[in-house]
């Protein structure tokens, strides 16, 4: 599809269209993101909720003025811009700043060389009543421990949102030693929070502790950190916050965590576990791998498995 065509489908369809994707369009540029802007503004009558994008050659000049030349994305839950040229920090800060601020449920920026720290003040900013629940930042090289820590941290300002309460975190393929121990503890933490709205919106926690303790509580449901330097310390904040809430995990590549570290993660999780990517890690052992499998249990990447029987299911 041409730029052109791009534009006039929108044209035609914009009453009724409230979710757009395009992967690895070439020939898309300022025609479809001039018709986007018209038509989804408040003017145009559209009422544009999802946006996602990936591998487009969009101009960081083109971006720039979809976000800023009209409201047309004031609406959006779920935006995706993957592996696009003209995404940079300042794309990312003028684009949630079109948005009205609590609507985003789910931001994927994954794969944008370019995008540094200060992407996560204008992502926390866009937050204001704590809506957000997906945050994929895979492949980001330029994101640091630093800045991450201060992005999961609860701090004493009025103008800042408390950090995400997330149910899926991607922080895969970031650079090794920025994605550790300390940043998955305040992740994990903040994900698990119990607040009440008056806490969201002032940054409060209305019980001592943090952290919800009985049956049930909200935690992280999705985890990919591949790739990363974390250690078994980690899998331990897994087990202590997401006891009933964690479904998959991807720790493949993650060469310091241990047998006994799975092995704890796995005895601790409810049924609701069904995944687990291990690819990579030779130092895990028959001593995990025969030990804490179920029938529920989906343990992929264990190919280095070397006798025994098969306690759970090996891809």
């Amino acid at each position: 599809m041409n730029d052109e065509d791009c534009a006039r489908l929108i044209s035609s369809v914009y009453q009724t269209l409230s979710s757009i994707e395009f992967t690895a369009c070439p020939l898309l540029g300022n025609q479809f993101t001039t018709s986007l802007s018209e038509h989804f503004s408040t003017s145009g009558g559209g009422r544009l909720l999802e946006l996602s994008s990936q591998n487009i050659p969009l101009t960081k000049e083109a971006l720039l003025s979809m976000g800023a030349s009209s409201d047309a994305l004031q609406h959006l839950k779920n935006l995706r811009l993957y592996e696009m040229d003209g995404v940079d920090d300042e794309v990312v800060s003028i684009i949630l700043k079109s948005i009205n601020k609590g609507t985003l449920e789910a931001i994927d920026l994954g794969n944008n060389p370019q995008l540094t720290d200060n992407i996560l003040s204008s992502i926390r900013q866009c937050n204001i009543h704590g809506n957000l629940r997906a945050l994929q930042l895979s492949g980001l090289k330029n994101l640091t421990a630093i800045g991450l820590e201060a992005f999961f941290t609860s701090i004493d300002d009025d103008e800042m949102p408390s950090p995400p309460m997330l149910r899926k975190l991607d922080l895969s393929q970031c650079t090794y030693e920025e994605i550790n121990d300390a940043v998955i503890t305040l992740a994990t933490k903040a994900a698990s929070f119990k607040r009440s709205v008056g806490a969201i919106d002032n940054d409060e926690c209305d019980n001592p502790e943090g952290l919800i303790s009985e049956v049930g509580m909200q935690g992280l449901v999705s985890v990919n950190i591949s790739g990363s330097s974390i250690t078994d310390k980690s899998l331990e904040m897994f087990a202590s916050t997401a006891t009933s809430s964690l479904e998959e995990l991807d720790a493949s590549f993650c060469v310091n965590v241990s047998d006994k570290g799975l092995g704890y993660l796995v005895s601790k999780l409810g049924p609701q576990f069904n995944k687990l990517y291990i690819w990579g890690l030779a130092q895990i052992t028959d001593d995990f791998l025969d030990g804490h499998g179920s029938e529920s249990l989906s343990i992929q990447g264990a190919w280095m498995k070397k006798s025994g029987g098969r306690s759970a299911r090996f891809k």
